[in-house]
């Protein structure tokens, strides 16, 4: 059975990057049960109480399917290679640099989302665009995205302590730190 992924960032430059892993009909039925009455799934358009009560939904729900579903939060590391990597090249362009950011932080993703054998790449309208420096076709919205959403959502607001994640929630979002591998890639690239 194949896999299909919903990424959503978060943050200022992709700072978190959500991700979703599982068969079609588990993440619909996981998305039907923590969406409950909100006609979508988007935390930032809801009030402090409707996002958590989502997110202690979506925590409950991830963890009856802890074999199907996979949640990843990729901390990228953007901010600190585009800084790192203009200290080092004072003479490439601003927008080259990000370009080779951009695209290597693609490579990235897209090498995680292999090793889950993912079929079908579904994310939002920023991370659209970032994708397609590989080439790889994406499909934008829906509710793999939105389920994405929460995990991205929820990594930003843990890490800035916002919120606190139960004992019975730790493992159930893999954290996937990508800053040390973007910076050696995007150096690689630019000198």
């Amino acid at each position: 059975m194949a896999a299909i992924a919903g990424l959503d960032s978060s943050g200022p430059n992709y700072e978190f990057i959500g991700i979703v892993i599982g068969e079609s009909c588990r993440l619909k039925a996981v998305y039907r049960t923590v969406k409950g009455r909100w006609r979508r799934i988007h935390l930032r358009e809801l009030s402090r109480k409707g996002r958590n009560r989502i997110a202690r939904n979506f925590l409950s729900e991830l963890s009856k399917y802890r074999e199907e579903i996979h949640a990843i939060s990729a901390r990228t590391g953007v901010n600190e290679a585009l800084m790192r990597a203009r200290r080092l090249a004072l003479f490439t362009p601003k927008s080259k640099i990000r370009r080779v950011c951009l695209k290597s932080l693609a490579r990235l993703i897209l090498y995680t989302l292999e090793e889950y054998a993912v079929r079908e790449i579904w994310c939002d309208s920023e991370l659209r665009e970032i994708m397609g420096f590989t080439g790889v076709s994406v499909n934008v919205g829906q509710y793999p995205v939105e389920l994405a959403d929460i995990v991205a959502w929820l990594d930003f607001n843990v890490k800035r302590k916002r919120w606190t994640l139960r004992r019975k929630h730790f493992g159930l979002i893999k954290i996937l730190d990508l800053s040390e591998r973007l910076n050696s890639l995007v150096l690689k690239e630019i000198k």
